[in-house]
């Protein structure tokens, strides 16, 4: 059972081949962009929310105990 999204026909095999094979070097290099992008938005995610999500995560306490002196 073949896949309908990947086809093994002549006509999906040659466009499987077009991606693979980048002669100008423009899917690399677009792939490269996106990382790079991808890098810096996984960075200022993970800073702009550590600190909050240990807040209350952590099950810290908002306010002291009763019994403390």
């Amino acid at each position: 059972m073949i896949h309908r999204n990947a086809p093994l026909t002549p006509t999906g095999r040659l466009r499987l081949a077009r991606c693979v094979v980048d002669p100008d070097g423009a899917l690399a290099e677009a792939v490269e962009e996106e990382s790079g992008h991808r890098r810096r938005e996984w960075a200022v995610n993970i800073d702009s929310t550590s600190g909050r999500a240990h807040q209350h995560a952590a099950g810290a306490r908002r306010r002291p105990p009763r019994d403390f002196p």
